[in-house]
This record gives C-alpha cells, sequence and structure tokens, in this order.
C-alpha cells in the first residue's frame, strides 16, 4: 500500500507544480495577445491555460484514484485517472473548437496585430518554461507509468510546438502579411485537436480493458517455470501502473495438490519479478 501511496502522491506533487508554471505562461501570453491584438498569442495562451485547467484535472482524479479497494470497489480506483486523461483529451477538444471559430471571424478583419521585439522576447520566455515542463512531465510519466502524465506531457509539448509557430508566424506578420494571423490559429486549432483524438484513442482502450501486457510474454515466463505443460487464456486488464493478470496453467494430472500449489505460486512470484506494475495474479490449473 505504501508504494501505491508514493506512486499517487509523486503524481500530486508533480502536478501541482507543472499547474503554477502552465496558469503562469497562460495569464502572460492571454495579456499579452490582447494588448497587442495577435490572436495567435491570445489562442496559444487559451491553449496553455487549458493546460493548466488539465493539471487540476489531474489532480483531482489521482487523489480519488489513490483511494484503497474496499467491498464495492475491490480492484480500487485506477481507472479514475485513465478517466481523467479522457477529460483532457475532451478540453483539448473544446480548445481547438475555440480557436478555430475565432481564426475564421478573424478573416474578415477585426483590427491590426502589433508585432515587436517584446513579442517575440514574451514567447521565447514562455517556451523556456515549457519546453524542460514537457521533458519532465513526460520522463516522470515514463517512470511511473502514469496515464494522466504521459496525456498531458503531450498536451504540454503540443504547447510547445504551437509556440514555436506562432514564433515563426510572428516574423510574417512583422512584414506585413496579418493574414498569416488567423491562418496559423487554424493551423493551431488543428494540431490541438489531432492531439485530443490521440489521448482520447490511447486511453479508451483501458476503459474497454484491451490487453496491457503481451500475451506471448507472459506464457514464456511462465513456461519456463518447472511443471508447467502448457497455457490458456490469459488475460490482462488496467492500467501501465495496476495491472491485473489471470491465466490457466495446465500440469500433468499426476501432480499432488501441494505441488500444484507450489507451481502456482513460483509462476506468481515470476511473474511479478518481471512486471513490477502487476498488482494481482489470478492463477487456475487445469489438469491433463
Amino acid at each position: 500500500m505504501k508504494q501505491l501511496d508514493d506512486y499517487y502522491g509523486n503524481i500530486r506533487k508533480i502536478l501541482r507544480i507543472i499547474l503554477i508554471l502552465n496558469l503562469f505562461v497562460a495569464g502572460v501570453k492571454i495579456l499579452y495577445g490582447y494588448q497587442t491584438n495577435i490572436l495567435s498569442i491570445t489562442t496559444d495562451g487559451y491553449d496553455s491555460l487549458f493546460d493548466g485547467i488539465a493539471n487540476i484535472v489531474g489532480i483531482f482524479a489521482i487523489t480519488i484514484a489513490s483511494r484503497s479497494p474496499n467491498d464495492k470497489q475491490q480492484y480500487g480506483y485506477s481507472k479514475v485517472e485513465t478517466f481523467s486523461a479522457i477529460i483532457i483529451s475532451t478540453l483539448l477538444f473544446i480548445t481547438g473548437y475555440s480557436v478555430l471559430s475565432e481564426s475564421i471571424g478573424r478573416f474578415y478583419g477585426v483590427g491590426m496585430p502589433s508585432v515587436t521585439l517584446e513579442s517575440f522576447l514574451v514567447l521565447l520566455a514562455t517556451l523556456a518554461i515549457n519546453i524542460p515542463v514537457a521533458v519532465y512531465e513526460y520522463r516522470k510519466g515514463q517512470e511511473l507509468n502514469s496515464p494522466v502524465l504521459i496525456s498531458d506531457s503531450k498536451h504540454t509539448l503540443v504547447d510547445v510546438f504551437i509556440t514555436i509557430a506562432v514564433v515563426i508566424g510572428l516574423v510574417f506578420i512583422s512584414m506585413g502579411y496579418t493574414i498569416i494571423d488567423p491562418i496559423l490559429s487554424i493551423l493551431i486549432a488543428i494540431i490541438i485537436l489531432n492531439t485530443g483524438i490521440s489521448i482520447l484513442l490511447e486511453n479508451i482502450k483501458v476503459l474497454i480493458d484491451t490487453n496491457v501486457l503481451e500475451n506471448n510474454e507472459i506464457e514464456k515466463i511462465v513456461m519456463n517455470v518447472e511443471g508447467v505443460m502448457g497455457t490458456a487464456n490469459i488475460r490482462s486488464r488496467g492500467t501501465q501502473s495496476n495491472v491485473f493478470v489471470d491465466l490457466h496453467v495446465i500440469l500433468d494430472g499426476n501432480v499432488s495438490v501441494d505441488e500444484a500449489e507450489k507451481i502456482k505460486n513460483k509462476c506468481k512470484e515470476e511473474l511479478n519479478k518481471n512486471f513490477a506494475e502487476i498488482k494481482d495474479i489470478l492463477i487456475e490449473i487445469d489438469a491433463i
């Protein structure tokens, strides 16, 4: 149980740090975007703001997911973390749609954007924050096998690419090609929507109990246990950090009950040794 507490505690700590940075970056971009009437900077700021909202969703979900299993929720609450990743994808859809709508409206003319050296400095400063944040969060997500951190890091990485695109766009806007501003914003919307689809499809696999581990890897490990003659009905489900496995192990019909129990325990031991993310293993013995 302490291991799970550490897992969720680490994720909460990471999300809190990133939340503060995202809100700061969002505030700078939105305020400056409105001040200069540069739509692409404003929309980039709203994307950063939704990064912060996604962090809040993640913190709330992790708090629930960290609850211990009980009589009604015997598998625990780990899927809440996956659900929060799906909420993040939904926020991306909302952001993408809002940006797309505003960008199309800008073609009809809503003022002239004002680009200065300060515009570039503001964006470069936010990049200096977002790039390390995206890399740090993704590495921690991989290290902890956390779907919410990995999904959120992808969202932050999208923000990095968007900001780079905006910087390039400012060069053209400063040269008088103001039409670049709404065009760039539409491209930003497409990137946001594409990321939302990617996160949604990845996490929906968990909700429909797609195999988390490769069946052939499980079979290979179990078959190396002395006395095992075969396997059947191998299944795994859950999240990347919280996996449940069940399978049938085929033994010789002459094996005693005590010996069968030892072989079963050895199979569990070997699986746990090779897959630290496994939380529970159910093995049924079939005799031939």
